[in-house]
């Protein structure tokens, strides 16, 4: 997307990609409910079985639910828009250095609650998922280890946001938000946080931004309308209004894109995200992200 405003001519390619959720991970648990076969009777003999296993132990079922997730992943990330920018390819085969924008970065959303949560359908047997940074491992890019170590860092960064249970020391942990109806922050960590050592480190990784948001919802989980911190009360911490509801971007999100649109010539957006999210700046230049 090109925008002209006050923040100069920026390229945004969008890809957005669903985080593993209810239909990959409801696939897992009907895989391994297949397990057993399932008796007609009491009889051994395999006639009278009226469902038979596909698998013949626990570790094959784990592994066909895994290339299942791969192909339900693979297939379930869309592309948005795109300028032209993607795919990127450094010159003569060089690797590209980018910068990666979004306290989500370091711990993205797998899924959203009810059964889509592993918890709820395996434990801790299926929660075994690689940091959203590995991807780059052996990949076509450098990224910026500053930044990484900043996002990593709750005590610089902020803690994030809240999923599931707030309660739980784990608030990733299958839980409700049943406390957050008025209000349910995005945990995008301010700009203002953002040391003048973090803001150099982006001269070096500077051929791209690659910028996550994400939204988490699911079953039992409804998202609220409002942004307040009670009902009746102000506006959360990193709002943009009371009135504003949680699939638009808030104040910090809206300061961070508009700050890697003012540094980077190329800018990714990669949504993360267990359900909708408003994305209508992509295509609306009167968007308040944009003045």
């Amino acid at each position: 997307m090109k925008k002209t405003s006050r923040f100069g001519t920026r390229s945004i390619a969008c890809a957005a990609a669903l985080a593993l959720a209810a239909g990959g991970l409801a696939g897992l648990g009907g895989l391994v409910r297949s397990e057993d076969a399932v008796k007609a009777s009491a009889a051994s003999d395999p006639d009278y079985y009226y469902y038979e296993s596909d698998y013949s132990n626990a570790q094959a079922v784990r592994d066909a639910a895994i290339a299942l997730n791969r192909e339900i992943e693979a297939e379930g990330m869309v592309l948005l828009k795109n300028d032209g920018l993607l795919p990127m390819k450094g010159e003569s085969g060089a690797k590209l250095n980018v910068s990666v924008f979004g306290k989500s970065t370091a711990a993205i959303a797998y899924f959203g609650y009810g059964s889509s949560d592993s918890m709820a359908i395996g434990g801790e047997w299926t929660r075994q998922s690689k940091p959203f940074y590995d991807a780059f491992n052996n990949s076509a890019f450098n990224i910026n280890p500053t930044l990484k170590a900043f996002y990593q860092d709750d005590a610089r960064s902020g803690s994030g946001r809240i999923d599931g249970n707030h309660s739980s020391a784990d608030n990733n942990y299958h839980g409700s938000l049943d406390a957050f109806r008025a209000g349910l922050p995005t945990g995008e960590t301010p700009w203002s946080s953002y040391t003048q050592e973090v803001k150099d480190s982006f001269a070096d990784y500077h051929d791209a931004a690659i910028v996550m948001l994400t939204r988490v919802r699911g079953e039992g989980s409804d998202l609220p309308k409002t942004s307040l911190s009670s009902w009746g009360g102000s506006k959360l911490a990193g709002a943009r209004s009371g009135e504003d509801h949680y699939l638009q971007l808030d104040a910090n999100e809206v300061k961070l894109l508009q700050e890697v649109m003012t540094e980077f010539e190329n800018v990714v957006l990669l949504i993360n995200a267990s359900g909708p999210m408003e994305v209508g700046f992509l295509n609306d230049p009167t968007h308040y992200l944009y003045t």
